[in-house]
């Protein structure tokens, strides 16, 4: 075991797949707080249920719905604690 984990630091790719698990991990957290961020806002909220009331029902699209709630999501105040 230690002569594999030498052999993988020795070589540089314990390093490298450290950063790429790191960057992944950054990237998931974005996500992550970007989701909640989104599902926290009531108006968000009404509109999801509206559109995906309308999907449902087959009067718009999952895609003009989702433009629609990220539309109204990108006009949401951005929080200044992040």
């Amino acid at each position: 075991m230690f002569a594999f984990e030498n052999t993988m630091i020795d070589s540089g790719e314990f390093m490298n797949k450290r950063s790429q698990r790191l960057r992944k991990w950054m990237w998931n957290n974005v996500k992550d707080r970007m989701l909640d961020q989104f599902l926290a806002d009531n108006d968000i909220q009404k509109a999801i249920q509206t559109y995906e009331d309308r999907v449902i029902r087959g009067l718009v699209t999952p895609f003009v719905a989702a433009d629609a709630i990220l539309n109204l999501f990108s006009k949401v105040k951005p929080n200044k604690d992040i």
